[in-house]
């Protein structure tokens, strides 16, 4: 065993001072992790609030139509793109990949040969792809189930969550929303700390989330004792 390894810091006994220090340096983090999630929720609310509530000004709900349109369009053009490249790796794969100006060309000016060795690669090491990395691959648009959140579109758009595997940090946010939302929805918001506040107060980012989640599930709950109670009256039970 070498010298340096010997005195690797993760091979020394540590004494509690480090040791404390080292809770202490999680425990700060931590704290400033959930902090910093309930500032991200805040800023994402005030951002509805200026944008896409009842209450934004036209000219401030145009821009941001404009801007998720803008959006939305790049992630079109890019899994366009995704799609030609998928098509072109299997057509390479099966030998029967021809094309008069990219890929058996060569180009005629240096800027050419380069765009043209660059796209050969791309599609060379495209093949190596599995069904499961395209379809991880594909980006999702800024949209919304008429069922969601009203709040999942500025999530997706102010986080830029743009892929179907970030969904469930589009749900949570979207749930501390709707929470921040029952809190401040009716009332005149003077700075964005009263809402950073009432989450700390109420025990941060997750305590919000999982409170928000109780209140959507006895909703269901609530629901579905309703139907059974409509089904029971129609049977004439």
């Amino acid at each position: 065993m070498s010298t340096a390894a010997t005195n690797a810091l993760s091979r020394q006994k540590a004494n509690l001072e480090i040791i404390v220090g080292s809770i202490s340096n999680a425990q700060t983090s931590y704290a400033q992790s959930k902090d910093a999630a309930g500032i991200a929720a805040a800023n994402a609310y005030m951002v509805w609030l200026y944008t896409m509530s009842p209450r934004a000004h036209k000219d401030n709900r145009n821009w941001m139509d404009t801007e998720i349109f803008k959006v939305n369009q790049a992630i079109d053009d890019y899994n366009k793109d995704e799609k030609k490249l998928r098509e072109a790796a299997k057509k390479y794969k099966l030998g029967t990949l021809y094309s008069s100006n990219s890929f058996n060309g060569e180009g005629e000016t240096e800027k050419e040969k380069k765009e043209i060795a660059v796209d050969k690669l791309q599609i060379i090491e495209a093949t190596a792809s599995t069904p499961q990395e395209w379809t991880s691959r594909r980006k999702v648009r800024v949209d919304a189930r008429e069922d969601s959140s009203k709040f999942t579109k500025v999530v997706k758009y102010v986080f830029k969550l743009e892929y179907a595997s970030q969904a469930s940090v589009v749900s949570r946010y979207a749930h501390v929303l709707d929470w921040i939302d029952a809190k401040f929805g009716d009332v005149d918001i003077n700075d964005i700390t009263e809402i950073t506040d009432a989450i700390k107060a109420a025990g941060g980012f997750e305590a919000a989330l999982q409170e928000e989640r109780g209140k959507v599930l006895e909703q269901d709950n609530t629901s579905d004792k309703d139907r059974e109670a409509m089904q029971k009256l129609s049977r004439g039970k």
